[in-house]
């Protein structure tokens, strides 16, 4: 993989298509492909962000000329300032740079068969 430097104004890093439940943010995304997804928003206007939104209740947000999706295994995150983020529904602030990437293990989860 070649690195590669892209400016965004907004992105998802999924490794599920499902984002909160409902939305089906990156139809590719598999737990199984040892891969991030990376979604990249780049619209720079309100509106923008507003159809955006509306796009992706309907299914249709990678239609748009402004949104790109790439897989990778690791990502680094460059910021003049401190990173606002948000992971699983809780924001919070990140010193850039910041490195992602999936863990080395895969997670193991116990459930009752009921």
């Amino acid at each position: 993989e070649t690195a590669r430097t892209v400016e965004a104004t907004g992105f998802v890093v999924a490794n599920l298509p499902q984002y909160a439940g409902q939305f089906t943010i990156v139809p590719g995304a598999s737990a199984f492909d040892r891969r991030l997804d990376l979604l990249l928003f780049h619209g720079r206007r309100r509106r923008d962000a507003v159809g955006f939104a509306f796009d992706l209740a309907r299914g249709r947000h990678l239609a748009r000329r402004d949104v790109e999706v790439r897989s990778f295994r690791e990502l680094r995150l460059v910021s003049p300032g401190a990173l606002q983020l948000q992971a699983d529904g809780d924001a919070f602030v990140a010193a850039a740079p910041l490195t992602v990437t999936l863990a080395p293990e895969r997670l193991q989860i116990l459930a009752p068969r009921s």
